[in-house]
């Protein structure tokens, strides 16, 4: 075999090896991304009424949070034909001013792969004020299992 005859079978070898690796990363892609519709269109959290309105009704989700001296609690989740609505309220237990921070909630399934994460700022608060949290989606989330709220990077 020549020279010329070797490095051309080698350049065939090598393309297929990355056609390979394309077609897997693909395939490995569009699994996750069906795992995580399917996460999204299960409503084992959610009661659905009759106009289409999904509430939220995971215990987890409606256990008080709290977020440096800050306690978030009375959380609704609900989704509809305009999205996904989520509030709560949120007082300042602390002794000192609180807030005046982006905050990040990141809504999880069972498993704890997130669904969705939404950012929204939390304005300071005196030692014992309290004040709506409210954040708004596109995308529905209404059946999550837990949210993880922390101060935004």
């Amino acid at each position: 075999m020549k020279k010329q005859e070797k490095i051309g079978i080698l350049v065939l070898i090598v393309i297929s090896l990355i056609i390979i690796g394309i077609l897997y990363i693909v395939k490995v892609s569009v699994r996750k991304g069906n795992e995580t519709s399917a996460n999204l269109k299960d409503n084992t959290y959610v009661d659905v009424f009759s106009d289409g309105t999904k509430l939220n009704n995971s215990t987890k989700i409606k256990e008080p949070k709290t977020l440096e001296g800050m306690k978030i609690e009375n959380i609704q989740l609900t989704n509809n034909d305009k999205g996904t609505i989520l509030f709560g309220t949120i007082t300042n237990i602390s002794n000192e001013v609180a807030g005046g921070f982006l905050t990040e909630i990141k809504a999880i399934d069972e498993k704890g792969n997130e669904l969705a994460t939404a950012h929204v700022f939390v304005g300071k608060l005196e030692p014992g004020e309290s004040t709506q949290l409210n954040a708004s989606s596109t995308v529905d989330y209404s059946n999550a299992y837990d949210l993880i709220i922390k101060r935004a990077n």
